[in-house]
């Protein structure tokens, strides 16, 4: 065609760019970009599902289960130097290994197969302590806590007892402000000093509160009886978990944090 019939032909017009309306067109907010096609849209949870989230429970165990074999907390893979840290559910049998951990201020111990607390070394930092759903039947093993100001036992038999707060408070030491999250009544810090320290010692080797009233002497003979049992109970826990430990070894478990 010649160089008039070219211009007579029609031109096909270019698609035009849709316009962005303006964030004052839109109300004061700019509108969020289309998700590209096949992209998989996320939505956040809204805040009130957000508040209104709770952790699930721990599964209820039997109460007549008993762990295939004895796991101290030196068996887990413990990093040292936390603030916080959790070994709660790990089917833990006792703390020994646990040693001192200077800037440890929280431990979760709750739902574990804790029979007695031999092992547990003061913690200098330490202010909140969870025992609960274990299998304490007394504070055997404890040492003063020069900061422990939080406890929970509920769920153990030791709560069950008639002055469980008492022995509580004897064996952890005066710092102690709540347990399982309650106040602690003055009467109970009254019967806890009336009892006297060579009863905080004695508690915290196992013995559980009576009304008996003893003399010093009866006291020590008291306190070396409990050691003599608990010495016979910890040879005989060793010899049941000598086998156990060779068939896993032997090596270290404890970590730097980093």
């Amino acid at each position: 065609p010649s160089p008039a019939a070219r211009s007579r032909t029609p031109v096909a017009a270019a698609p035009r760019a849709r316009a962005t309306p303006s964030p004052r067109q839109s109300g004061g907010r700019a509108s969020a970009p289309a998700p590209a096609r096949g992209a998989r849209e996320t939505r956040s949870a809204s805040p009130s599902v957000r508040r209104d989230y709770k952790a699930p429970s721990p599964r209820q165990r039997p109460a007549n289960f008993v762990p295939k074999r004895q796991k101290t907390v030196g068996d887990v893979r413990v990093s040292v130097g936390l603030q916080t840290l959790s070994l709660s559910n790990q089917y833990i049998t006792g703390v020994e290994g646990l040693g001192v951990q200077g800037g440890m201020k929280t431990l979760y111990l709750q739902n574990n197969f804790l029979k007695h607390l031999d092992g547990f070394e003061p913690q200098p930092h330490m202010t909140e302590l969870h025992l609960e759903n274990n299998r304490l039947e007394t504070f055997r093993g404890m040492s003063v806590q020069q900061h422990l100001e939080r406890i929970w036992i509920k769920g153990n038999p030791i709560s069950s007892h008639e002055y469980a707060k008492a022995m509580c408070l004897m064996a952890v030491g005066n710092a102690l402000l709540r347990i399982d999250d309650e106040g602690i009544k003055p009467e109970v810090r009254e019967q806890a000093f009336r009892f006297g320290p060579r009863a905080a010692e004695a508690v915290r080797e196992g013995w559980l509160v009576d009304s008996i009233q003893r003399t010093d002497d009866e006291w020590d003979a008291l306190i070396r009886e409990l050691r003599a049992q608990n010495a016979a109970e910890r040879d005989a826990e060793r010899a049941a978990a000598a086998p156990q430990r060779r068939s896993l070894g032997s090596s270290p478990r404890v970590y730097g944090g980093g």
